[in-house]
C-alpha cells in the first residue's frame, strides 16, 4: 500500500512499444477473466470446502480492496490543510 504522500508506480522498460504494452494489459485482463471464473465455479460446487474456500478468497479480495481504498482516502485527507 501507498504511505502518506508517496504515489505507488510501476515503471515500464522505456522501449517497450505501444504493442506490448497493450499485450500486457489484455494478458493481466485475460488472466483476471480466468480467476473470475475459476472462483465462481468454486463458489456453485457441491463441496462444501471448495464453496467456503471461495468465499474466504472473496473476502480476503474485498478486505484488500477496502485497505487501499482507505490508503487512497488516508492519502487524500493528508494533503488537504488543517
Amino acid at each position: 500500500m501507498a504511505s502518506h504522500g508517496s504515489e505507488k508506480t510501476t515503471p515500464l522498460p522505456r522501449g517497450w512499444t505501444t504493442r506490448v504494452k497493450s499485450a500486457l494489459i489484455q494478458s493481466v485482463s485475460l488472466a483476471a477473466t480466468a480467476l473470475t471464473l475459476a472462483h465462481g465455479r468454486a463458489s456453485a460446487s457441491r463441496n462444501p470446502r471448495r464453496r467456503l474456500a471461495a468465499e474466504l478468497d472473496r473476502a480476503n479480495t474485498e478486505i484488500a480492496l477496502l485497505k487501499e481504498e482507505l490508503a487512497i482516502k488516508d492519502d487524500r485527507w493528508s494533503r488537504l490543510p488543517s
